[in-house]
């Protein structure tokens, strides 16, 4: 089972990037010359991976659609990340002795070992949009005192997704320096980058913690 969940993994992110070079290759996804199949297929996996690491500035390179584009890669990049792991934990969870079975414990997602994982899966999607979306909406009134109120929305929502994924992509050229000093902007972005850092195995027992006052896993902690 392991086995098939490394292919699963493996495979799954290998399609989505190959089919995000495709997509970026395309001269409907930039301003002017096209991609050179190198730097898409970079791109694409930066993306991905949410490394943020970009070879052509995202901002000004990029059209609206190819932003898109670089937007759900990070989104089903990091969404995938999430879910994945926790997929190979419960795996793991299944084959493991008793005493390693105690020690993922301590992980919580080993009180878990015999939940339906579409149930866990649907809980991780529940939180990642939650977390997105009132990112996005702060952030669209905090960018409304600088563009109208659809470019406002339109760089909320790519910052909040970008930011929760730690992806490191922007729509703007210089990132955040232009809203440094900007607690508005800044304060909503560090929240997001905590909550995508810490992952929903911590916020799940945190959640625990304040409505049954279980104690903190060793993870958490």
């Amino acid at each position: 089972m392991l086995r098939n969940t490394i292919i699963i993994v493996l495979g799954s992110f290998a399609a989505l990037i190959l089919l995000g070079t495709v997509l970026l290759s395309l001269p409907i996804a930039t301003v002017g010359q096209p991609l050179t199949p190198l730097n898409a297929f970079f791109t694409a996996t930066s993306a991905v991976c949410v490394t943020g690491l970009i070879v052509v500035d995202t901002a000004t390179a990029f059209s609206t659609f190819g932003q898109l584009v670089i937007l759900l890669l990070i989104q089903l990049g990091g969404f995938g990340i999430i879910t994945f792991s926790v997929l190979i934990v419960l795996t793991l969870g299944r084959r493991i002795t008793h005493y390693q079975r105690e020690a993922f414990t301590l992980y919580r997602i080993g009180t878990e070992i015999q939940v339906d994982f579409i149930r866990i899966a649907k809980r991780i999607l529940a939180f990642v949009f939650l977390a997105e979306a009132c990112g996005a909406v702060i952030l669209t009134f905090a960018f409304l005192r600088y563009y109208p109120w659809d470019v406002a929305m339109y760089h909320a929502v790519f910052q909040s997704i970008s930011g929760f994924c730690n992806a490191g992509f922007s729509t703007f050229s210089d990132s955040l320096v232009a809203f440094g000093g900007d607690a508005f902007v800044l304060f909503p972005m560090m929240t997001l980058i905590v909550l995508g850092g810490i992952g929903f195995v911590v916020v799940l027992d945190l959640e625990e913690f304040f409505r049954s006052r279980r104690p903190l896993t060793l993870q958490s902690r």
